[in-house]
């Protein structure tokens, strides 16, 4: 079950590069200067940007894992799958994750 979740968790190291990327144009665009500044963007991301859905989906992923319910965990990454905006991108993130487990 470890392996699952390890292999399904592997696309958080996109995730968090996608994060600081997008940190360093708000700082270059003067969007987040402030710690309150940033707060705000990071709100913002949760309630509003791709971050939800991530967190959405490693809630279920967590619960799964937590309960030891491997159908659930399968269950959070297919929809993980299926929510890829493109082909391509789907590709990337499955291999990506077929990757670790090797």
């Amino acid at each position: 079950m470890s392996e699952i979740f390890v292999s399904y968790n592997r696309e958080d190291l996109k995730i968090a590069q996608s994060i600081v990327d997008g940190l360093e144009r708000a700082v270059e665009a003067g969007w987040v200067g402030t710690r309150e500044g940033l707060h705000d963007w990071l709100l913002d991301l949760i309630a509003h940007g791709a971050m939800r859905n991530d967190l959405i989906l490693l809630a279920a992923a967590w619960r799964a894992t937590a309960s030891t319910d491997l159908a659930a965990l399968l269950d959070a990454a297919e929809l993980s799958a299926a929510l890829q905006p493109s082909a391509e991108r789907r590709l990337e993130a499955t291999q990506q994750g077929a990757s670790f487990l090797t």
